[in-house]
């Protein structure tokens, strides 16, 4: 009977570490992708303020910093702290919208983009 309880202990522990393992690599993946969800959520929600800011004046703002309120600090942060980058082309008719990514050095793979040619509808 000593040596049953023992096995079952045993199995018990052996299940708890794998059960905490797999815990462990589950979080560190999704926490990075949550990251780069919600930086494309805001590049998203970005492009529909720029594009209602178009219809209305015909043109993009020569800065998005007209979007941000004073409840809202963060709306220009991607979802690894760093600044995300606006820049307006041919004279106000298109437009770039830029997160550095996980890395925060710009024109890498981890780069996230949105521009006034990607369709929102």
């Amino acid at each position: 009977m000593k040596k049953f309880k023992s096995y079952r202990k045993l199995i018990s522990y052996a299940s708890m570490g794998v059960f905490m393992l797999v815990s462990i690599l589950f979080f560190s993946s999704y926490i990075p992708m949550k990251r780069a969800q919600h930086t494309e959520e805001k590049l998203f929600s970005l492009a529909i303020d720029l594009y209602f800011e178009k219809e209305d004046t015909n043109e993009y703002p020569y800065d998005i910093n007209c979007f941000v309120n004073t409840s809202n600090n963060n709306a220009l942060i991607d979802g690894w702290g760093n600044a995300l980058i606006y820049d307006r082309l041919d004279n106000g008719k298109e437009y770039l919208l830029l997160s550095k990514g996980k890395d925060g050095v710009l024109f890498t793979d981890d780069d996230i983009s949105r521009n006034s040619k990607d369709t929102w509808r």
